[in-house]
């Protein structure tokens, strides 16, 4: 069947004639998929429950940065420096560390709650100001939330660079490109979305579908998944950076007692995290009524986040940044070779 756009009625874009998400809304193809948002419905107000304990969640985390860890603990950076050298006997080029950057991991955890607990904060204050249905449920209406993909390409990168820093990448040049690798993937994440868009069925049916079935395996569903899987190509290359780093240089960390000898499970746990947001990104993608539940995914995005950045943070914090921890790990010296 042939695709079309939906038109979603007057909105407030356009008109002051009130919210068309009310009941008392005309339906339009999609109607009974927005209506779903109507005021006083079940489902709106699970998000707005959502969103209220998602602010107080990361919060409270904010909190727990500033009152359970050494603020002050500092990380030094490396960079490889080529240095031509010159002996006696032979002439040779030597890969010598200097040090770069300082990080202060206890502000990066504080800064990855804060950029979650102020998306909730702008919807809990647009949903005050009556204006959250003009971009926040249109959004869903539209099965594309471009919000989430700008949050999550600040906090999860800035997750990664305090979680692999923290636990022994230490190189400049690779918590750069494993940062900068994660917040390549959210934009895919939103392009995901907004290529997806074309290849809903906007019919008759009481519910929103996919132009062609999975099992069908045709051209549309090729195109539909194709900015997902090239998505993985940059989510692969920063979880690859971290790890790769972190098992070469855990002998030589937890040797000297600078990390704990299970240290890794944090970035495990970050990383099975992390891959549950694709894969429910993939299952709306899959499912042949993916569009129609579209919220549903919002839904699993939140709760999600919430478990993903605490669940980190907290690992991150009570295993390497109180100060009991930070003495420990500042009492081994590191210097350049």
């Amino acid at each position: 069947m042939q695709t079309r756009a939906v038109n979603y009625g007057t909105s407030r874009r356009s008109s002051r004639n009130g919210s068309p998400l009310k009941p008392s809304y005309t339906p339009s193809p999609s109607g009974q998929f927005i209506d779903r948002f109507a005021e006083g419905g079940p489902i709106r107000t699970a998000f707005l429950v959502l969103h209220v304990l998602g602010f107080l969640a990361h919060t409270a985390g904010l909190f727990v940065v500033l009152f359970c860890t050494d603020v002050d603990a500092e990380l030094q950076l490396w960079r490889l420096q080529p240095e031509y050298t010159t002996t006696f006997k032979r002439n040779y080029i030597a890969m010598k560390a200097e040090p770069d950057l300082m990080l202060k991991p206890a502000w990066i955890a504080f800064v990855w709650f804060f950029c979650s607990a102020l998306f909730h904060a702008v919807v809990l204050t647009s949903w005050a100001c009556g204006t959250i249905d003009d971009w926040y449920f249109y959004g869903l209406a539209d099965n594309v939330g471009f919000w989430r993909w700008l949050e999550y390409s600040a906090s999860a990168s800035i997750m990664l660079l305090g979680a692999s820093s923290l636990l022994g990448t230490r190189e400049t040049r690779i918590v750069i490109a494993s940062t900068v690798s994660m917040g390549v993937t959210m934009f895919f994440g939103y392009l995901t979305e907004k290529n997806a868009t074309r290849h809903v069925d906007y019919g008759k049916g009481l519910a929103l579908k996919w132009d062609s079935s999975f099992f069908k395996g045709d051209w549309n569903v090729f195109d539909r998944f194709l900015p997902h899987l090239l998505g993985y190509v940059p989510f692969a290359l920063s979880w690859w950076l971290a790890l790769d780093s972190f098992y070469l240089a855990t002998d030589a960390y937890t040797s000297s007692g600078a990390i704990v000898p299970d240290a890794g499970e944090a970035l495990w746990a970050g990383f099975g995290l992390f891959m549950l947001f694709g894969s429910v990104q993939f299952l709306l993608l899959a499912f042949d009524q993916g569009p129609h539940y579209y919220w549903v995914g919002e839904m699993a995005y939140v709760i999600l986040s919430v478990a993903a950045k605490f669940t980190m943070a907290m690992i991150l914090v009570f295993r390497g940044l109180t100060p009991e921890r930070v003495a420990q790990t500042a009492s081994v010296a590191v210097q350049a070779a």
